[in-house]
């Protein structure tokens, strides 16, 4: 874990230079790159990551499963979300902890 939270700090450029990382653990580790835009870009996906972190965390916290109505979701998909997916997940963690 300690490597993946270097590495996630780093540019690929930098992870080539020999002096930021170990090029033969990078060669292990560097098998597949995904590049995954932010949320902000991908407004058509925050419904369905929404729903799912509110059924987490309603089956966690013993709550009935909130309902995304269409003000929530308009809400939800016009907010910028700089914290990206992560702070998509608090928002629904605090919503499926509370009732």
């Amino acid at each position: 874990m300690r490597a993946w939270s270097a590495l996630r700090n780093l540019t690929s450029e930098e992870l080539r230079v020999p002096t930021r990382f170990r090029q033969d653990l990078l060669y292990r580790i560097n098998t597949v790159e995904v590049h995954v835009p932010p949320l902000r870009r991908r407004r058509e996906d925050i419904p369905a990551i929404a729903a799912h972190y509110l059924q987490l965390y309603a089956r966690k916290y013993h709550r009935p499963e909130p309902v995304l109505d269409a003000a929530t979701l308009e809400r939800l998909t016009s907010y910028p979300w700089p914290g990206n997916v992560r702070e998509l997940r608090h928002v629904n963690r605090a919503a499926g902890h509370h009732e």
